[in-house]
């Protein structure tokens, strides 16, 4: 993943990796954790996928399907 070029740390970036990672493992690819780097900040964070997170995700994609089915979204 390229570094980050804001300053500001976000949620939106930890979901994405922990996306990522979702995808690698649904795909039997180990993967054990991801990294985002905030050069500007000179700070590396440490991104894992606990089962709560996995969960969530599934949770998320099949509310994203649902929506999409319906008629009118």
């Amino acid at each position: 993943m390229k570094p980050k070029k804001t300053t500001a740390k976000e949620l939106a970036h930890v979901a994405q990796v922990q996306f990522y990672l979702y995808l690698l493992r649904k795909n039997n690819l180990k993967a054990h954790y991801g990294q985002i780097e905030y050069p500007k900040l000179r700070q590396t964070e440490r991104v894992e996928l606990s089962e709560e997170d996995d969960a969530k995700i599934e949770s998320s994609i099949l509310k994203a399907i649902e929506i999409i089915s319906l008629e009118n979204c």
